[in-house]
């Protein structure tokens, strides 16, 4: 009669493999237990708050406390080696750690690969972007700005590549292919955090390592395949799964499926609305446009051009969205932010102004019948400066801007505005001009 339960093996194991079994057997439990409680008080504190796709990445991408899983890890595993113990269900403990954690490292791999595939995770670069510096940005930013610019859909290639090696680790049978895709596309994204400074050190080495647990019992044989160039025999469950054990896999890997095919589709509603990361809200779209200060003055005194002046404006950039960035030699206090950018608001929406000390960046609102604009700087460190600007667009699309600063400064200047050409958006196929002479 069949019971639904595991039977009974003889792991073969080593005392080394199975000291290791168990190490990996706590740390990985330990984490996972963490993290569906983390994601199940996440989900019943949604009320309010509305479904957006970051709130199931970020939960998704949750590894807190692993020193503190790797200590109990340690702790539990020399106790359990103390001891002298039955090791029929080795291989039961084995299969269901192996289940658990392959669905983890899909949840991960989904998790960047929908926000890749609809390229949301690295904007292109912005009109402000375009017109900053390059050794103002930091590594992070300049890896971000590239890949986003990248063409091709190289950022689109690389999610796909994580969709399906986390759908081929949704299968028992195909669990090796997905580890493996998901093993190369890990390391190459753990190389580029290091290289590039972009943090997530840890969540990046935690997934190589569910990845390399899930495919260390075929290294042998792909080693014996790939480089001996030796017949190698698959490799096959020892452990038959049947009845309620197989109901329960199933559940799991439903629940995997529906869980990311939701998160999927709030993804791609995200992207039909715009870059996440970027203001939502429409800016005056007779400004849009990068603009040369010709004249400018303070406090009702002229000053001349001047690359050191940390008064004097010496470009503007209107952005579509409510976002005027500032070229002007005043230092740029350095905003850190690498990961969980603001969202909540344009104002709060820093990942412009994060990473660079080129440009200072405002959000504005535009009264466009009594034009005026409020600026206020996005920057962190200098949320105080606040402006209150009137402006005259010129026949020729220039501007006129005249106000005051809180701390009561006025100024007053003149904007030529000037259509740039820009390579990224011209292509690099067709011939094209840049002489500001023609």
């Amino acid at each position: 009669m069949n019971t639904g339960e595991i039977p009974k093996n003889s792991t073969g194991w080593n005392s080394s493999v199975n000291i290791l079994f168990r190490l990996c057997f706590v740390f990985f439990s330990l984490h996972i237990l963490l993290f569906a409680l983390n994601f199940l008080i996440g989900i019943f504190t949604l009320s309010g708050q509305g479904l957006h796709f970051l709130t199931f990445f970020q939960l998704a991408n949750q590894a807190s406390y692993l020193e503190v899983c790797l200590l109990l890890a340690v702790l539990v595993t020399a106790v359990w080696s103390y001891y002298k113990h039955d090791t029929a269900y080795y291989r039961a403990l084995d299969y269901w750690i192996r289940v658990i954690v392959r669905y983890r490292l899909a949840i991960g791999m989904f998790a960047y690969g929908w926000i890749k595939l609809f390229p949301l995770q690295m904007p292109a670069p912005t009109l402000s972007d375009l017109n900053t510096a390059y050794g103002d940005f930091l590594p992070w930013k300049i890896y971000w700005l590239t890949t986003g610019a990248a063409s091709g859909g190289y950022e689109s290639a690389l999610g796909a590549l994580e969709i399906i090696a986390g759908g081929l680790l949704l299968f028992r049978r195909t669990t090796s292919f997905g580890a493996l895709l998901a093993l190369l596309m890990l390391t190459n994204a753990l190389g580029v955090n290091i290289a590039y400074q972009t943090g997530q050190y840890t969540f990046c080495l935690l997934l190589i390592l569910a990845a390399i647990f899930l495919i260390a019992p075929d290294i042998p044989r792909l080693y014996r395949l790939l480089v001996l160039e030796q017949p190698a025999r698959a490799r096959r469950n020892p452990v038959p799964v049947r009845g309620r054990s197989l109901r329960i896999t199933n559940g799991l890997r439903m629940i995997v499926v529906f869980g990311m095919t939701g998160y999927a589709y709030l993804v791609y509603m995200a992207y039909l609305r715009g870059p996440y990361l970027l203001p939502e809200g429409n800016g005056a779209n007779e400004l849009y446009g990068y603009y040369e200060v010709t004249d400018f003055e303070w406090n009702g005194t002229l000053v001349p051009y001047s690359l050191t002046d940390r008064n004097r404006w010496q470009n503007v950039v209107f952005e579509k969205w409510p976002t005027v960035s500032v070229k002007r030699a005043a230092a740029v206090p350095m905003d850190w932010t690498k990961q969980d950018f603001g969202t909540t608001g344009d104002l709060d929406r820093n990942y412009e102004a994060a990473g660079t000390v080129g440009r200072h960046y405002f959000h504005y609102t535009a009264d466009t019948i009594h034009h005026v604009l409020h600026l206020q700087n996005k920057n962190i460190h200098q949320r105080n400066e606040r402006w209150d600007l009137r402006y005259v667009v010129d026949s020729d699309g220039g501007l006129t801007l005249a106000g005051t600063e809180a701390s009561g400064d006025s100024v007053r200047m003149t904007l030529r505005k000037v259509n740039r050409r820009y390579l990224l958006w011209e292509g690099r196929r067709q011939p094209i001009q840049l002489s500001v002479f023609n």
